[in-house]
């Protein structure tokens, strides 16, 4: 029991932290809100108001000098470093802000990828440590029908599969795509001479970890992919960290501060609501010609963005019905995190690992005519294990091409499609800026004319 649980164990206090938990579903939960938690509070009894009132006020106490904090990620960034972390300082905070949206009716799902021993994992279990054990479901692997018969309550958490190998194909991949996209999965099974409908609740989130390059079409196109890093930089502070631990003869990654799990309960607790006065400006500028996956990834920005205005809540101002009021600060932080991945997903963008492998390519075939896996390795710093991830990457998106067809032979590297300029999709919030004051000028003009 840790020491927020044991303060809740005294005399006078009626719930243990563990218990109140609002994302624990395999119980009715009283301090946990289904819809419209306004509507639900509005409806709740004094008596249980009072409950909920003093149990808020308890973990604001556990957490207040966090929850003041004007910024949060800053703060975790900080923390889950000094739990053992190293780099990968964006990635973290994007996988901090999905788990939070799992509260909300669309969570935003992440898929880690990277080369094998690439600390996927570890990336993916360090930002789930700073949630309660009852966020997050995490698995090693699952058989291809095991989410029809799931056991454990997954509505509001993370469903974290350390490995996408046991869902390959076939029906678990149909299983997981209705969960993430419909929020629940009805499944018809025999049963003696009849049949039982089998219902999974949802909304949830997934996170997994996959060495693939890319996902089936379908299923890439409901997440949002991030790379572990692979460079010699990166090595250079692994290694570093772990002569550290052998210095110190520390070798167990230290968990975060108890403040961080009172800090996400106490959000849980509070109002979900959350309304951006400058979503209409950011729509407006917005690209009108982009594919249709823009369309699901604009909604899991605006989700990242509830998710970030609510982390920071005691420093947003609220209307009168308790909703909170998200700011441009709010936007400005979740852009920085996924502009490039939105762009990279309409193909207005290439990965940096792809493009400089390309650059790479380019510059090597002005002295022979293609190019192998070696040289390019050899240009980069790189393994040729690392290469061949970006390689194969260049070669799906059409950026290079592979003259050598047969197999076991040394691959003969060319170039393909040009690349194209990285664009950001996502306008900046100076633009925003500047588009919400025209906005609220010429509303201010028209009610005048009225």
């Amino acid at each position: 029991m840790n020491r927020i649980s044991k303060k809740f164990g005294k005399k006078g206090n009626t719930v243990p932290l563990k218990q109140m938990n609002p994302m624990k579903t395999s119980k009715p939960n009283k301090f946990a809100w289904k819809k419209s938690p306004l509507a639900k509070r509005a409806a709740a009894t004094p008596q249980h108001l009072s409950k909920i009132n003093a149990h808020r006020k308890e973990l604001l106490r556990c957490c207040a000098k966090l929850a003041s904090c004007e910024d949060i990620l800053a703060k975790f960034d900080v923390a889950i470093h000094a739990t053992g972390l190293v780099g990968e300082h964006r990635n973290a905070k994007l996988i901090f802000l999905a788990v939070i949206t799992c509260m909300f009716e669309r969570p935003v799902s992440i898929a880690v990828k990277g080369s094998s021993s690439g600390g996927k994992n570890t990336l993916a279990s360090a930002v789930l440590s700073f949630f309660p054990p009852d966020a997050y479901c995490e698995l090693t692997g699952m058989s291809d029908k095991a989410l029809a018969y799931f056991s454990r309550p997954l509505k509001n958490r993370v469903l974290f599969i350390s490995e996408l190998a046991g869902l390959s194909s076939g029906d678990g991949q149909v299983f997981l795509r209705n969960l993430l996209s419909e929020g629940f999965i009805k499944y018809e099974v025999t049963v003696g001479k009849g049949t039982r409908l089998v219902e999974i609740e949802g909304p949830t989130g997934l996170i997994i970890t996959t060495t693939d390059i890319k996902l089936y079409h379908d299923d890439e196109t409901r997440l949002f992919s991030v790379e572990v890093s692979d460079t010699p930089q990166q090595n250079g502070k692994v290694f570093l960290s772990i002569g550290a631990q052998e210095e110190t003869g520390v070798h167990v990654s230290r968990k975060p501060g108890p403040e961080w799990h009172a800090l996400m309960q106490w959000i849980a607790t509070m109002p979900l609501v959350v309304v951006n006065p400058y979503g209409g400006s950011i729509a407006k500028l917005l690209p009108v010609k982009a594919p249709p996956r823009l369309r699901r990834d604009v909604k899991a920005m605006f989700a990242l963005v509830r998710a970030h205005a609510l982390l920071h809540q005691k420093n947003r101002k609220k209307q009168a019905d308790g909703a909170v009021i998200a700011t441009l600060a709010d936007y400005k932080a979740v852009r920085a995190l996924v502009k490039d991945i939105v762009a990279q997903g309409i193909d207005a963008g290439v990965a940096k690992g792809v493009r400089r492998t390309v650059e790479a390519v380019t510059k090597l075939l002005k002295k022979a005519p293609h190019v192998s896996a070696g040289q390019i390795a050899a240009k980069l710093n790189l393994h040729k294990g690392n290469v061949s991830r970006h390689t194969k990457a260049a070669i799906e998106d059409g950026y290079l091409r592979n003259l050598q067809e047969s197999k076991g032979k040394t691959a003969q590297y060319v170039l393909g499609d040009p690349m194209p300029m990285d664009t950001d999709v996502l306008p900046s919030a100076t633009a925003v800026a500047k588009e919400y004051r025209n906005t609220m000028a010429e509303k201010v003009v028209a009610a005048g004319k009225a």
